[in-house]
């Protein structure tokens, strides 16, 4: 199996907070071009380019930022699901 080459500079989990719709795992938002009409993509799809963290056999910068985005997806769930943060939140938050 290749490396990634599409790599999202705005992670997937911080993209389904915006979602105009989900089922399952997957996610659906509202991506507005210049001079186009809006229309509705998989995050999957938007918010990436290749090689965004370098060619990943010149570094494994793309693996290193998938384990610390791995954390905050489950901390950034968390959150989602309550209306307030804890106190011990605080600090990972900033």
């Amino acid at each position: 199996m290749g490396a990634t080459r599409g790599q999202h500079y705005l992670p997937k989990f911080l993209l389904k907070g915006f979602a105009s719709r989900t089922k399952e795992k997957k996610a659906w938002v509202y991506c507005f071009r210049r001079d186009a009409v809006g229309k509705e993509v998989s995050v999957r799809d938007v918010g990436k380019e290749t090689d965004f963290h370098g060619n990943p056999r010149d570094g494994d910068l793309e693996n290193r930022m998938a384990v610390v985005e791995s954390v905050f997806r489950l901390h950034v769930a968390s959150w989602r699901e309550r209306e307030f943060l804890l106190e011990s939140d605080e600090e990972l938050v900033s």
